[in-house]
C-alpha cells in the first residue's frame, strides 16, 4: 500500500469538502410519506397521522365504508431571495397521501378530526353492526 505524502492527503481532504458542497447532502429520492399510528377499540379507530408542513386547509381525509384516505398538499417553504446562492435544498413540495382499510366500516358523520403541529388525529367510530334477522317462509 502506497504511503500518501501529508499535501496529497491535504489535497484528498480539499476533494471531498468541495464535493461536499457540491452534491446535495443525504437525500431520500422517495416522496416523504404519511407516517401513522392506529389503534382500534371496541367503538372505534383512532389514527394519529404525522404531516409535517402541512396546514390544517391543505389536508384532505376521505371515508368510504372501511376505507380511509388522508392527503396533503405541502407547500415550498424555500424563500428565494435576491443575493447569495443555493447550497442545498430539500425540502419537499407537492402532494402526499395515505390509504387503507380497516375492518369495519365507519361513520364519517360521527368522526372526529383535529390538526395540531403537524399531528392528525382522526376518531373513526365503527357503525353498528346489523343483527342477522330470520326471515320467516310464507
Amino acid at each position: 500500500m502506497k504511503k500518501l505524502s501529508i499535501p496529497d492527503q491535504l489535497s484528498d481532504l480539499e476533494d471531498v469538502v468541495r464535493g461536499f458542497m457540491r452534491r446535495p447532502f443525504f437525500y431520500d429520492s422517495q416522496m416523504p410519506e404519511i407516517r401513522m399510528d392506529v389503534r382500534e377499540d371496541d367503538e372505534a379507530y383512532v389514527i394519529h397521522a404525522e404531516i409535517p408542513g402541512a396546514k390544517k386547509d391543505d389536508v384532505k381525509i376521505d371515508v368510504d365504508d372501511n376505507y380511509v384516505s388522508i392527503a396533503a398538499q405541502l407547500g415550498n417553504q424555500v424563500e428565494r431571495k435576491n443575493g447569495g446562492r443555493w447550497i442545498c435544498t430539500e425540502r419537499y413540495a407537492g402532494s402526499v397521501s395515505r390509504s387503507m382499510s380497516l375492518a369495519h366500516d365507519v361513520d364519517p358523520a360521527k368522526a372526529n378530526a383535529s390538526y395540531e403541529n403537524g399531528v392528525l388525529a382522526l376518531t373513526l367510530p365503527k357503525k353498528a353492526r346489523s343483527s342477522a334477522k330470520s326471515v320467516p317462509i310464507r
